[in-house]
């Protein structure tokens, strides 16, 4: 009878776990990180028999990655383990797999499975099956590292099917902002033509607003592209607070209204989203303070940001919280605003690129 082989401790394996946790963050596809594990396996338990089956969604366990004796005892022709079936092998590989435990087994000498051995559920993607040569008894350390493998092989796939979900999305993101910015520039170019028209016939100062509201109504369509194909779409540079205030000043129809600007700072910040941001603070305490507001910006007297403010009726107390909510407004039947009149806006250094979104009633 041939010796069995020795068990190995976690100190000579942990190196191999190193390795392949690396490998298999790096893997590109299902297919990849299962090869990953059955070579790691091997390695660990100096086994030649490792297969690893994933679900497919249809109440089988599919190989997916086999080790070259696997390989050569089927004749290439590696099974599928069915749940409903009535063989004794598929009840005993998905009694393992639905239990989430690992199970032990053996093989006699019909390779049918009896009891003694290694069933290593992949959370619910599946399981990775490992047969000795001969009977052998695993060590604690090589139960703990194969864990290890298939808690990071799970991760793995888990990654791989976030990683997809997002390519998925982000498609349809840059699908969506493509049909939504030409639907838009179709008017918009049919606008800016008639602009042009009149301004042949005649003269207006109203002219000047309209072609500023429509350079302006580029730029964001092209702000919405960049969104959709880059992720943030944010372009920061240094940037003259009171200069880009103004710029958004322009921007709003303020006949009545008065900008009141108390700061020198300068910022970094992407100027286009920057000022976006101050127009539609503008608009909102025109719309909500009424037509003779007045908008204040100035330093944060602690000198770690800047406030915009304005003497309009205020923000309800019980409103406070849900101010910086996707879609919120104050008025029950009006469109979705999400910024209040006479709110204080500062940014935090604590917060991403040093920017924390707070309020209170002044």
């Amino acid at each position: 009878m041939p010796d069995r082989p020795m068990s190995r401790d976690l100190d000579s394996v942990i190196p191999t776990l190193y390795r392949t946790t690396r490998d298999l963050m790096q893997a590109s596809d299902r297919t990849e990180v299962c090869e990953t594990t059955v070579e790691s396996a091997q390695a660990i338990l100096d086994i030649p028999v490792v297969g690893v089956h994933l679900h497919d969604g249809e109440g089988r366990l599919v190989p997916i990655a086999a080790s070259d004796t696997v390989v050569e005892r089927t004749d290439g022709e590696v099974p599928t383990y069915t749940a409903d079936s009535t063989d004794r092998n598929d009840r005993l590989v998905w009694g393992a797999y639905r239990a989430g435990e690992m199970y032990r087994f053996a093989e006699d000498e019909d390779n049918h499975i009896t009891k003694d051995g290694l069933f290593v559920p992949v959370g619910d993607d599946g399981i990775m099956l490992a047969f000795p040569p001969q009977k052998r008894t695993f060590s604690d350390a090589e139960i703990t590292a194969v864990e290890i493998l298939a808690s990071n092989t799970e991760e793995s796939l888990a990654r791989l099917d976030r990683e997809q979900r997002l390519r998925r999305k982000n498609e349809r993101l840059e699908q969506f902002a493509s049909v939504v910015s030409h639907d838009l520039r179709n008017p918009l170019q049919v606008a800016d033509g008639r602009l042009q028209v009149v301004r042949q016939d005649c003269e207006s100062e109203h002219f000047e607003v309209i072609a500023r509201a429509h350079e302006r109504m580029e730029r964001l369509i092209e702000d919405l592209l960049t969104l959709a194909r880059e992720g943030t779409g944010e372009q920061e540079a240094t940037v003259n607070l009171a200069e880009v205030v103004e710029a958004a000043w322009r921007e709003v129809p303020t006949p009545q209204a008065a900008l009141d600007i108390e700061t020198d700072r300068s910022v970094r910040a992407d100027p286009r989203r920057l000022q976006q941001l101050f127009a539609n603070l503008v608009r909102n305490a025109v719309e909500h303070g009424g037509g003779d507001v007045t908008v204040r910006v100035t330093d944060l007297e602690d000198g770690h940001g800047f406030a915009v403010a304005d003497d309009g009726p205020g923000l309800p107390s019980e409103d406070r919280d849900r101010l910086f909510e996707h879609g919120y407004s104050s008025l029950r039947d009006a469109r979705p605003r999400t910024i209040h009149p006479n709110v204080v806006l500062y940014p935090d250094p604590t917060r991403s690129r040093g920017v924390r979104p707070g309020c209170e009633s002044v």
